[in-house]
């Protein structure tokens, strides 16, 4: 009898066994199953929803939640729950943390005991509204490296059943596979980072690539400012800014080309805030009140839109100091940042490609205006020099025009020969004008003895006539 009592309890609790057994062999091959879903997901939220999800069905606990730490606030906030009962959580929860945001907790915390409790409580401003709002049994921690990402609550269990020594341990051993679920995560995020980073750098080297070739073969500043427009248009995405090149006599910058301005300011003046591209430095600021620093009002008016911010990069050469030669600005671009790493590194690039290339289209220039002189562009320049001379000490300045009849002359009696030594700035703009600059009044009678029959004489005065370059260009427009 006693044989057989003894049997009938054994078998009794082998088959109690063998269902505890099969359940956690059940939980084990659904922890598994869940795990192998999360490694094909590898998304945050995917991730979250199949992490509570797993851990409702787990514990059949009455609430179970997902706290996540939020970069920017640092506080950990409510992301995703799954309530069995009818008294849903509120939407909105956050956490924040005492220490700087980092906490110090263990992988695992039993919440039933006091001491523990107590520890969770003390790693937030507002840790008692954990348990007055959620009112957790147990948390699990989530951890990518020392940092805790995020951590799991669970209530207790439905049917008011306790958490028996297996159900703890699934929930210890969920926990560590999560742990390495997220870290993975941040892993594979960080390759897809780098991976698109890489890809648009590589994008921005392939493009920059195709306007240096376009760029090698440019032969005119006119063309080069027309590709430099295009690219800061086209492959930088900026929809406000311009190119100038440096006018050292009058130290400001000379618009060139631009993008989106109204066109009537074409000079910026280089001071103030500007002045550090003198030296071959690049300015940035991404605040829209400081481009006012940067910038006269003028300018700033003359834009279409508002600016953003200011990025503006020197076009130089080094050869005793630093020369000046022009500067690349960006004021605004389509996505709001004033500018991106690859932008700015394109900017660069681009500002230092083409600088030797602007030098040496100046150089040909002047070499062709030593054998091939333009004496209209050299009488403006000596006419803009000779009244800096006379305003500085107070002289008139007289600009004579002879003009003759006859398009073409072979003979050498021309009236150039025939003032030679008299006056110096002489100016054979063609074949049948000439120009000249004198500070005495006595030169006029001087030319008009010596005109021929076909020749006439007109005389313009400094502040009476013209009380500028460009004046005196504007005489002969009309």
């Amino acid at each position: 009898m006693n044989n057989t009592k003894n049997e009938k309890e054994l078998i009794q609790n082998l088959q109690q066994e063998n269902e505890k057994l099969n359940k956690k062999i059940g939980n084990l091959f659904y922890i598994y199953n869940t795990i192998s879903k999360m490694f094909e997901q590898l998304k945050v939220e995917q991730l979250a929803q199949l992490a509570v999800e797993a851990f409702a069905n787990i514990t059949d606990s009455k609430l179970t939640t997902l706290m996540m730490k939020n970069d920017i606030t640092e506080a950990y906030e409510m992301v995703m729950y799954k309530c069995l009962t009818r008294e849903k959580p509120p939407k909105e929860l956050a956490l924040f943390p005492v220490q700087n945001s980092n906490l110090y907790l263990p992988n695992y915390l039993d919440l039933t005991e006091e001491s523990q409790r107590e520890l969770l409580i003390s790693q937030f401003h507002n840790g008692e509204e954990l348990f007055r709002v959620l009112n957790p049994s147990y948390m699990i921690s989530i951890k990518l490296g020392k940092d805790i990402k995020g951590f799991i609550t669970i209530s207790d269990r439905k049917e008011s059943k306790a958490y028996d020594k297996d159900i703890i341990e699934l929930i210890e051993s969920m926990g560590k596979a999560l742990t390495i679920v997220f870290n993975t995560e941040r892993s594979f995020n960080k390759i897809r980072q780098e991976k698109n980073l890489i890809n648009s750098k590589l994008k921005a080297i392939t493009d920059l690539n195709e306007i240096v070739k376009v760029i090698n073969s440019v032969t005119s500043i006119e063309n080069l400012v027309s590709l430099i427009i295009s690219s800061l248009s086209v492959n930088c995405r900026a929809n406000l800014g311009f190119f100038a090149l440096y006018n050292e006599d009058q130290m400001q910058l000379e618009i060139k080309g631009s993008i989106n301005t109204k066109g009537n300011v074409d000079k910026i003046p280089v001071k103030g805030g500007l002045l550090p591209i003198l030296l071959g430095e690049k300015i940035i600021t991404a605040e829209e009140q400081k481009v006012s620093t940067i910038f006269e009002d003028c300018f700033i008016e003359d834009l279409e839109i508002k600016p953003t911010g200011a990025f503006v990069v020197p076009i130089y050469i080094e050869e005793f100091d630093v020369k000046l030669i022009g500067a690349i600005g960006i004021l605004s671009m389509e996505n709001g940042v004033i500018v991106t790493p690859e932008n700015m590194t394109f900017i660069e690039y681009l500002a230092n490609h083409v600088a030797p290339i602007i030098y040496h289209i100046k150089r040909v220039e002047e070499v062709k205006q030593q054998y091939h002189p333009d004496y209209y562009i050299q009488f403006l320049e000596s006419l803009g020099k000779n009244i800096m001379g006379v305003d500085i000490f107070d002289l008139d300045l007289y600009v004579i025009w002879v003009s003759n009849e006859k398009r073409l002359k072979f003979s050498n009696d021309d009236i150039v020969g025939r003032i030679f030594g008299k006056l110096e700035d002489v100016f054979c703009v063609d074949n049948q004008n000439t120009l000249m600059m004198t500070t005495d009044y006595e030169d006029i009678a001087f030319v008009q003895n010596i005109l021929c029959s076909n020749e006439t004489i007109k005389t313009y005065k400094y502040k009476e006539d013209f009380n500028s370059k460009e004046d005196f260009v504007n005489l002969f427009s009309s």
